[in-house]
């Protein structure tokens, strides 16, 4: 009885190992996902160092979860995906390292965005309180591709190699099969703001708000947002003209998203609102531009937009603070009364 009970468990086991077998070969020749690698190429992002992270998140076009995936390696990541096609998206670093941006709704491709963040300010008001006042932005680059398919084939390829190790080259040195390509851009734009001003020696300090500037970029889209915001500029520098020492210019720079989508390049568009403090410390001369239409890109540098602006009229001539010539204040300080603007609808 115990000699028979033996051969019946023998049997048992040995069926069950035959049967696990088959279906770790049913696996690997079918597998559910496999390791797909997403490569990615930094050499277009303008910018000054080379990131040292990034974020890529892969959708599925069915409307499954997106996979988001954070690296210190920048040149690639490896996603387990099933059969299936996808979009995806690539920025540097990751959501939490930024200061001056902040990304929303990352689980959606088509509304996922880069937005710039609120700003304090003690001196510029709207009447519109819909209306943002927001830092500049730091560097950011992005990239966005759409319907990369992952099929059966690509699966036990990919699979198989995994399984081999046998050292070569996909399988020791990159792992999975090639799925995407990504060449993220800059998407930071500069903008240059030169004021020319008469009687320039009047002239102690300068501050200025600039409306209708792109709120952020749409990253599944790959285009900037119709959302709009004002940017201050706070920190001028004066140059005289060495013919004229009474004429010069304020020049001051401005990172932002650049021009909202859809702009029609029409004055209303945009407003620029100066504020001029002169050397007595107590006159304020406040100007407003329209100024959509006088925007002009750089031939030379990639999103690069200057825009001029003559004052016009010479300052007046006023006495200086203490009975003598002031020097001119890069920055602004806390002079005059908070200011009220409305805003062109």
């Amino acid at each position: 009885m115990v000699k028979r009970l033996l051969i019946y468990l023998a049997a048992a086991i040995l069926t069950l190992a035959a049967t696990s077998c088959t279906h770790k070969d049913l696996c690997l020749m079918h597998p559910h996902s496999a390791p797909m690698r997403i490569n990615v190429d930094w050499s277009n992002f303008v910018h000054k160092e080379t990131p040292s992270g990034m974020t890529v998140i892969v959708y599925p076009q069915d409307g499954g979860a997106p996979i988001s995936t954070k690296s210190n390696t920048i040149s690639h990541v490896l996603v387990h995906l099933p059969v299936g096609h996808y979009n995806s998206i690539v920025f540097n670093q990751s959501e939490t390292e930024f200061g001056t941006l902040e990304l929303r709704n990352l689980n959606n491709y088509q509304t996922a965005e880069v937005v710039t963040v609120q700003a304090p300010t003690k001196w510029y008001t709207t009447k519109d309180q819909n209306e943002r006042i927001v830092h500049e932005p730091e560097w950011f680059g992005t990239d966005n591709e759409e319907n990369a398919e992952v099929t059966e084939q690509m699966l036990a390829q990919s699979t198989q190699d995994y399984a081999q190790n046998t050292g070569s080259t996909r399988s020791t040195t990159k792992g999975g099969i090639d799925l995407i390509y990504h060449t993220p851009n800059n998407i930071i734009h500069t903008v240059n703001v030169t004021v020319h001003i008469k009687n320039i020696y009047n002239l102690r300090s300068a501050r200025a708000a600039l409306e209708g500037i792109a709120e952020g970029y749409k990253l599944g889209a790959g285009k900037r947002s119709s959302n709009q915001v004002t940017h201050l500029l706070e920190e001028w520098s004066m140059t005289t003209d060495p013919q004229d020492p009474t004429q010069g210019t304020i020049k001051a720079q401005l990172l932002c998203f650049g021009l909202p989508d859809g702009h029609k390049a029409t004055p209303q568009e945009n407003i620029f609102n100066l504020s001029l403090l002169l050397v007595d410390n107590k006159t304020i001369l406040d100007y407003t531009f329209y100024v959509g239409d006088q925007f002009v890109e750089d031939p030379e540098e990639h999103l690069t937009l200057h825009l001029e602006i003559d004052l016009g009229k010479p300052l007046p001539d006023v006495k200086p603070e203490g009975g003598q010539g002031g020097g001119f204040d890069a920055t602004v300080d806390d002079w005059g009364e908070e200011i009220e603007h409305d805003v062109e609808l």
